[in-house]
């Protein structure tokens, strides 16, 4: 039932009329706190609720909300650009990941790699808590491996373009489109900063790890100055936020 619900709530979700986005949106920037108020209470309730009450049309309004969360932020001059930008992107990257796990469980090529290399695993042994890491295990293993991580990234980036659009931000989208790395880098450093995990504060061994292991797979896809952009991108937020204390 839920999987048949979230499958539901993302086609009324991706048929919004985007007339009334855009003035849900006007709405919310009229009141920011009030109705950053309200929305955050609408958001807590959510999460508090089972999810197999949540019917398809609260998770559309629920991904509604998590974007229009987004938009007051954006017009907050306390946000950083790129704290901003995570907190937008993240909310659209929910609907994205849905529409990927919808096409996983449907019928085409990305199920069939699933199927296939489900079936090398048994072939070779591995028990269902066993896995090969990325890069590894047979060669009729990888290669299907490959196809389906292109395939489902650009399932994923092509839903992520265009949530970004229905609200309003087609200069993320672009972003997207033609520089992923920038992209990629300006999402992580409002995260770190959003989040609280300033690169000199304390912080316990499991972020340090997560957060090692992310910055050595931008350096797997974009190289060293990945790494080198994240940090200066770090530096921008933090001269920011001192101008506003």
């Amino acid at each position: 039932m839920e999987s048949s619900n979230k499958k539901e709530a993302l086609r009324i979700f991706l048929n919004s009329d985007k007339k009334e986005i855009s003035n849900a949106i006007s709405f919310a920037c009229e009141d920011p706190v009030g109705n950053l108020r309200r929305i955050e209470e609408r958001l807590k309730n959510y999460r508090e609720e089972e999810d197999e009450n949540h019917s398809p049309m609260k998770i559309a309004e629920h991904w509604h909300d998590m974007m229009i969360l987004g938009c007051i932020s954006s017009e907050n001059e306390k946000y950083h650009e790129y704290e901003a930008f995570f907190t937008i992107v993240h909310a659209a990257e929910d609907v994205a990941g849905q529409a990927l796990e919808n096409a996983y469980d449907s019928p085409g090529r990305l199920k069939e790699l699933s199927d296939l290399m489900r079936g090398i695993e048994k072939r070779e042994g591995l028990r269902n808590d066993e896995f090969w890491q990325v890069g590894s295990g047979p060669d009729d293993y990888q290669k299907h491996e490959e196809e389906s991580g292109d395939l489902s990234d650009k399932i994923h980036c092509a839903v992520l373009g265009y949530v970004l659009r229905m609200y309003g931000f087609k200069s993320y989208a672009e972003l997207l489109d033609v520089n992923r790395m920038e992209f990629d880098i300006r999402r992580e450093a409002g995260r770190r900063m959003i989040l609280g995990c300033d690169i000199n504060a304390e912080k316990n061994q499991t972020v340090q790890h997560a957060e090692k292991c992310l910055e050595r797979k931008l350096v797997d896809k974009y190289g060293n100055k990945a790494v080198q952009e994240l940090y200066s991108h770090i530096e921008e937020i933090k001269i920011h936020r001192k101008g506003q204390g």
